[in-house]
């Protein structure tokens, strides 16, 4: 999820004619035309301990920026990221479905079960 994006494709394909009209309003959303990137997004994506979990244990991997689930998804879906960095920037839940088919079948079964505690919904 840290790889940058690749370059934006002309013409942009906008989500709705109010998202392009805003971006040119607010002047790139507060970011200036053209925006320039801050590696901000990269940078926010981290593994943190989970507080509070059964016997606290247990990580999460995200990323705290608003706008982060617009850019790569959210882990639940892909319907988040918008048309303009659809095909350019990794999606998260990719990035997860990859991660876990790596790992050992005792390990998938328990991120089922806390997955589905957790109102995921899983292949079975």
């Amino acid at each position: 999820m840290k790889v940058p994006g690749k370059k934006v494709k002309y013409p942009i394909k906008w989500d709705t004619e109010k998202q392009r009209k805003a971006f040119f309003a607010s002047d790139g959303f507060g970011r200036g035309i053209p925006t320039k990137r801050t590696g901000e997004y990269q940078k926010g994506w981290k593994v943190f301990p989970v507080v509070g979990s059964p016997a606290d244990v247990g990580y999460d991997v995200g990323n705290p920026l608003s706008h982060s689930k617009y850019i790569g998804g959210t882990a639940r879906s892909t319907r988040r990221q918008s048309r303009i960095h659809q095909g350019r920037w990794n999606l998260f839940k990719e990035a997860i479905d990859r991660v876990v088919k790596r790992l050992p079948i005792t390990m998938k079964r328990s991120l089922k079960l806390i997955a589905r505690q957790e109102g995921f919904r899983t292949k079975e």
